[in-house]
């Protein structure tokens, strides 16, 4: 799910296929002889035929990716705050089409509270015991902001390295589950604080079981 209402991603291309449908659309162009006019439906239906090819190997892929999440978030409670991460250098067109959108199917299946669901320009407001949690354009994090965070909350002397999001701060005590997306999940070792629920293909599900304890 996006995180914008009435966006304007991917605006240029779409003007591009507008002008170009406006450009046809405009034209006329009178087939005079049968045999141009079969080889123009004969091109049309082939690229027709194409492109519901393309389009359906590509959702049917994504489709078994978010079956799999959805099964799998029967095991998160319902109305549990869930956090979502992405780990081992996944970025780009997975970091935008699976992290930060299938944790919107938890929404819908478990009705928990999402941080990163339509907070961008245009939002819709949460409740106010939810403020402190509001996050706007906030997106799923590198794994790596997370722990780097843990380790501040066991060390509170040392530096912060990097000035997280607001809604991150505390995230071991403001949040119930962390969803991290790994290309390996198995080799993704836990902090203290996470007990394991399940491990998907490219997800690990945990729960946050406790806060961390500062040393000394």
């Amino acid at each position: 799910m996006p995180t914008e209402l009435f966006g304007i991603d991917y605006i240029d291309i779409r003007i591009s296929v507008v002008l170009v449908l406006v450009f046809v659309a405009g034209c006329s162009y009178r087939i005079e002889r049968g045999i141009e006019r079969y080889l123009l439906v004969l091109v049309f239906a082939s690229l027709l035929i194409w492109r519901l090819l393309s389009v359906h190997m590509v959702w049917r892929d994504y489709d078994r990716d978010y079956r799999e999440f959805i099964a799998a978030s029967e095991q998160i409670e319902r109305g549990a705050h869930l956090l979502t991460a992405y780990g081992d250098g996944r970025r780009g067109q997975f970091a935008d089409n699976l992290a930060s959108q299938i944790g919107s199917f938890a929404v819908i299946e478990r009705q928990v509270f999402l941080p990163n669901l339509y907070t961008g320009t245009h939002t819709l407001k949460v409740r106010p015991k939810y403020a402190h949690l509001d996050a706007p354009g906030a997106a799923p994090v590198p794994i790596g902001w997370l722990l780097a965070e843990y380790s501040h909350a066991t060390n509170p002397g040392a530096e912060r390295r990097r000035q997280l999001p607001g809604h991150l701060h505390d995230w071991y005590r403001n949040y119930d589950y962390l969803v991290i997306f790994l290309n390996d999940p198995d080799r993704f070792r836990p902090l203290p604080n996470l007990r394991h629920v399940m491990t998907g293909s490219y997800f690990v599900i945990y729960r946050i079981v406790e806060p961390p304890r500062a040393q000394g």
